[in-house]
C-alpha cells in the first residue's frame, strides 16, 4: 500500500471519530423536543379540560356576558355563610344555656342537700326531745302508780284504830268477828256533830263505794249512846242515814235490818266523836244481794 492510500485511510478514520459526537447531540436534541412537545400538549389538554369544566358548570356555554349567574352563586354562598354563622351562634347560645342550666341544677342540688341536712338535724333534736318527754312521762307514771298504791293503803290505815277499838270495847259474835269493820271516812262537807251511814251494794267486794255503786234503800240502823241508850233508829233513803246534832263521845252503830241483803261487814261499829272535831264522818256499809 502506498503512502497516499494510508493517508486516505487515516483521514477516513479521523472522520469517523469526528462524526460520533454529532450523533450523540442529535439524540439529546430529539429528546428535548419530545419533552417540549409533551409539555405543550399537556398545557393544551389542561386548558381544554378547564374549558370543559367551565362549560359544564355554565350549563354548556362559555359565555359570561351577564353576571346574574355569578351573582346568584355569590348570593348562595353568602346565604350559606350566613346560615353557617347563624347555626354557629345558635350552637354557642345552646352551649351557654346548657352550661347555665347545669350550674343552676348544681346550685339547686346543693341547696336541697343543705335543706335535707338541716331537716335531719331538726329531726335529731325532735327525737331527743321526744326521748326526754317519754322518760319524764315514764317517771310520772311510776310516781302516779306509787301514789295510787299509797292511796289504796290509806283507808286501811285509817280504819285500823277503829278496828282496835272495836276489838277491845265491843263484844262480837263469831260471825261478826270474821267480818271487817265498815270503812269510816271524815268529810269536811259535814258538820262535826253529824254522822252519815251509806249502805251500798259492793259489786267488786273491796269495801269501798266506787263509781257506779249506789245506795241501798230500806236498810235500818240504830245509834247507841252510853249505857246502850238508843239515840235514834233510822231507815236509809236516797241520802243514806243521817244522825244529826250528836254530842262528843263514843257511840255504837248497829245495823238492825239489811232489807234482804247480805251484810259484808260487822253489824256493830264504834263511832268516836271528838270534842274538838271540825269534820263529820261517813260510814260505808257494804252489802251483797241474796
Amino acid at each position: 500500500m502506498s503512502v497516499h492510500q494510508e493517508s486516505i485511510k487515516g483521514q477516513g478514520a479521523a472522520g469517523a471519530i469526528d462524526e460520533a459526537p454529532e450523533l450523540e447531540y442529535s439524540i439529546v436534541r430529539q429528546d428535548s423536543l419530545a419533552m417540549f412537545g409533551a409539555a405543550v400538549g399537556g398545557a393544551i389538554l389542561g386548558m381544554l379540560l378547564t374549558l370543559l369544566v367551565l362549560a359544564i358548570v355554565n350549563n354548556g356555554t362559555l359565555r359570561y356576558s351577564s353576571g346574574n349567574r355569578l351573582d346568584t352563586v355569590e348570593t348562595a354562598f353568602n346565604a350559606l355563610s350566613e346560615n353557617v354563622n347563624t347555626n354557629t351562634a345558635n350552637l354557642n347560645t345552646l352551649g351557654e344555656q346548657v352550661t347555665t342550666d347545669l350550674a343552676t341544677l348544681s346550685n339547686q342540688r346543693q341547696q336541697e342537700l343543705g335543706e335535707i341536712n338541716s331537716s335531719l338535724a331538726t329531726l335529731n333534736v325532735t327525737r331527743r326531745q321526744f326521748d326526754t318527754f317519754m322518760g319524764a312521762l315514764s317517771d310520772a307514771m311510776s310516781t302516779m302508780q306509787g301514789m295510787t298504791a299509797e292511796d289504796a293503803t290509806a283507808p286501811a290505815a285509817e280504819a285500823a284504830p277503829a278496828q282496835a277499838v272495836e276489838a277491845e270495847a265491843a263484844p262480837a259474835t263469831t260471825e261478826s268477828a270474821e267480818l271487817a269493820v265498815p270503812l269510816i271516812m271524815s268529810s269536811a262537807d259535814l258538820p262535826a256533830d253529824e254522822l252519815v251511814v251509806l249502805p251500798f251494794v259492793d259489786a267488786n267486794g273491796n269495801g269501798q263505794m266506787d263509781e257506779g255503786e249506789t245506795n241501798e234503800l230500806g236498810v235500818t240502823a240504830s245509834l247507841l249512846g252510853e249505857g246502850d241508850h238508843v239515840v235514834a233508829t233510822l231507815e236509809a233513803t236516797d241520802a243514806g242515814i243521817t244522825f244529826e246534832h250528836l254530842s262528843a263521845g263514843s257511840y255504837q252503830l248497829v245495823v238492825e235490818d239489811t232489807h234482804g241483803m247480805t251484810l259484808l261487814s260487822a253489824d256493830q261499829t264504834t263511832i268516836d266523836i271528838a270534842a274538838d272535831a271540825t269534820e263529820g264522818q261517813i260510814v260505808y256499809i257494804p252489802l251483797a244481794g241474796e
